[in-house]
């Protein structure tokens, strides 16, 4: 079977890993295929894959199973970094600085004595900065890993 798709995208080099459907019959599969030629265009990309399976079975044949397919999920990569590069700077930048918050604000913790002001820079800098940090690394991990689908 032959599959040809057509895409709108800004990022000059993005592929197409592989397109999850859900068939008409209700069935889940991963389209796969075993060998892809695609031609670059000023708004995106025409493509056209060939030996395409439905998960490991060759699609030869099964077509008519396509009509009316949902797309559940996309997966794709690209090699320019311009983007990532970016994008990861920024990721830097917000990590340090959140770093630097809660060292600022166990300094000023550290300096308050007992009493009503007790633990007000715990609660009011140093946790929401770890919560920070904490999500921004998330953001990182997830930015990594995304596009790295077996």
């Amino acid at each position: 079977m032959r599959l040809y798709l057509t895409a709108k995208t800004s990022i000059p080099d993005l592929f197409i890993d592989y397109i999850q459907v859900k068939l008409k019959s209700g069935e889940e599969v991963s389209l796969n295929w075993d060998y892809s030629d695609i031609e670059r265009t000023s708004s995106g990309f025409s493509a056209r894959y060939k030996g395409v399976y439905f998960d490991e079975e060759h699609a030869n044949g099964r077509i008519d199973e396509l009509q009316d397919m949902k797309i559940t999920d996309i997966g794709v990569y690209y090699e320019s970094k311009h983007e990532q590069d970016n994008v990861f700077f920024l990721q830097s930048v917000l990590l340090f600085l959140a770093f630097g918050l809660i060292t600022i604000g166990v300094s000023l913790e550290a300096r308050t004595g007992s009493g009503l002001m007790n633990g007000f820079w715990a609660l009011n800098l140093v946790i929401p900065a770890t919560g920070f940090m904490l999500s921004l690394a998330n953001w990182y991990f997830v930015r990594v890993y995304k596009n790295r689908k077996s």
